[in-house]
């Protein structure tokens, strides 16, 4: 996750994955004619295929094949209603797709299970299904570390690396040469990893997506401030008719959509928490606890979209006092509001600047178990929202498709996600 490896890698791979979803939602724009589509498949999809992308390195295409199918087409049935929602065919995903969201679904076994770990291992090996899906998560992840193992073996430059799976293998040639042994560069434990770092990588930032949209098309002010910001900031594109570059995007400092994207983490509560487990007796705020206990820390209450709770300072250990005023606090008023301004304040030169710390935060963990691929989603949660917004404007959805309803899968997501588009002329 290193910035050369997120910027000069995984971001071409982010940016013209994206573009793949920009042109299927022109393409549902042209057949939709005013009418409200459900857009979580696409974000979920595009989603996937970034992380693939930026996996291995190669194309997975659902929502390429979603593209194909409907550019060939000329109409689709429309109700008269402007309100109701257009059904759109649907293009048959990728076996590894299926198999990729089938196991990361599976979770959900252990999530409801009061014997969490027996339970799914069982469904694990018992169920037809899941059986299936892990044949074909297996033969992928075989196929492509072989490739990437094959492929270093006649390029060993750093130009090679095209994707994480190519780091991988590239450090694990180097540390086996030092240590002198034989290349170990396809075991269960980078197989794990990768299967992890896919999964992961895709559900967090698809939801997060989701919300944002739900935000801003809620919040039109919040929209119109927003693509005037990037509009000011690409100029190039903007003058060209054109997309901004990734180079572009990537360099870019806009302090607005830095904002509006720590806003959507915290509004939309994509991780409701981050655990930890203690690893010796210690004491809290006056509370004690023992040694392996498992401590939640909640970013979707108190504190950050609600009225914080009172903390007697005398119970605060001298380490919390010392650093409790590094980071802001919110206003109550508006705590549990939308609002992408509230992270922005004026730097030393007079010009707006974003401020990370302006009130506390928590999206991604920290210390040494915080989310190592933080960077990864930054940027391509940067690029994703640029080019949206950047081609779309965001209408109002009917009461019934605008729900802020919650449900708890892997993550927090939204219940609806339904999008009534039109497209931008710069």
């Amino acid at each position: 996750m290193s910035p050369a490896f997120v910027n000069n890698v995984a971001g071409p791979q982010i940016y013209s994955e994206a573009l793949v979803t920009i042109s299927l939602w022109k393409e549902k724009v042209r057949l939709a004619d005013r009418h409200p589509f459900d857009a979580a498949k696409d974000v979920s999809n595009g989603a996937l295929d970034i992380i693939w992308a930026v996996t291995f390195g190669s194309e997975m295409g659902t929502s390429k094949n979603q593209f194909t199918l409907l550019s060939g087409l000329e109409n689709v049935a429309l109700a008269d209603n402007t309100d109701a929602a257009v059904q759109f065919p649907a293009a048959s995903d990728p076996a590894a797709f299926k198999a990729l969201i089938k196991l990361s679904d599976s979770v959900e076994i252990a999530l409801h299970s009061p014997i969490p770990r027996l339970h799914h291992g069982l469904a694990l090996r018992l169920m037809p299904s899941l059986i299936s899906a892990k044949k074909v998560k297996d033969q992928l992840l075989k196929s492509h570390i072989d490739a990437a193992w094959e492929k270093l073996q006649h390029n060993e430059n750093e130009d090679a690396v095209k994707s994480a799976l190519d780091l991988v293998v590239q450090r694990e040639a180097i540390m086996a040469k030092k240590d002198g042994r034989p290349a170990q560069y396809d075991t269960q434990a980078i197989r794990d990893e990768l299967f992890g770092f896919l999964t992961a990588g895709f559900d967090t930032t698809s939801t997060t997506i989701c919300w944002g949209l739900k935000f801003l098309t809620r919040g039109l002010a919040n929209q119109a401030m927003l693509r005037s910001a990037l509009q000011a900031e690409f100029k190039r594109a903007r003058e060209a008719g054109d997309n901004p570059t990734v180079d572009e995007i990537t360099k870019a400092n806009v302090p607005y959509l830095d904002a509006t994207l720590e806003e959507m983490h915290r509004c939309g509560g994509t991780a409701s928490g981050n655990i930890r487990t203690t690893l010796e007796d210690t004491e809290v705020l006056g509370h004690l606890i023992p040694k392996g206990t498992d401590v939640f820390l909640m970013t979707n209450g108190p504190g950050y979209v609600d009225t914080p709770l009172p903390v007697e300072e005398s119970k605060r250990s001298q380490s919390s006092q010392d650093s409790k005023d590094k980071t802001g606090s919110w206003e109550v008023f508006d705590i549990s509001v939308f609002a992408p301004g509230r992270w922005l304040v004026k730097g030393e030169s007079g010009k707006v600047e974003f401020n990370p710390r302006a009130g506390p935060a928590h999206q991604f963990g920290a210390g040494p178990r915080g989310c190592f691929g933080r960077r990864l989603a930054s940027l391509e949660l940067k690029i994703m929202v640029t080019l949206i917004i950047w081609n779309f404007e965001l209408h109002p959805t009917p009461a019934a498709l605008s729900s802020f309803a919650g449900q708890d899968k892997l993550t927090h997501a939204p219940q609806q996600c339904y999008l009534r588009l039109a497209e931008v002329k710069h």
